[in-house]
């Protein structure tokens, strides 16, 4: 429901419970719906709409899933971030940036 300006944690309260609890930031994953597949070696992948459900830290990679009409998910794929593209308005974490550098340039480029 926000961030606790004291702790800098998150305030999350889950559905049908009154209490809120707080969380650390690297703790929670955003479920990012609409997140287009690109630059994947594995051609047919590229252009798919897919939710975001996690990331794995030791390899640095979102793990998503292709869900089907009904919305329910069919597979799990572990995608690198630089293939995927995120809506419009998705807040997300920045890690690795250098000033200056490659990433620096890439990331200011695209707004």
């Amino acid at each position: 429901t926000g961030i606790d300006s004291v702790s800098g944690r998150c305030r999350v309260r889950l559905d049908g419970v009154q209490q809120e609890q707080l969380l650390v930031p690297s703790d929670l994953v955003q479920l990012v719906p609409g997140v287009l597949l690109t630059g994947l070696q594995t051609t047919e992948l590229n252009g798919l709409r897919v939710q975001i459900f996690g990331f794995d830290e030791s390899r640095e990679r979102y793990e998503v899933q292709q869900l089907n009409e009904r919305g329910q998910p069919m597979r799990a794929l572990s995608v690198r971030p630089e293939n995927c593209v995120l809506p419009t308005g998705t807040a997300a974490r920045v890690v690795g940036l250098v000033e200056n550098g490659a990433r620096w340039s890439w990331l200011c480029s695209r707004g």
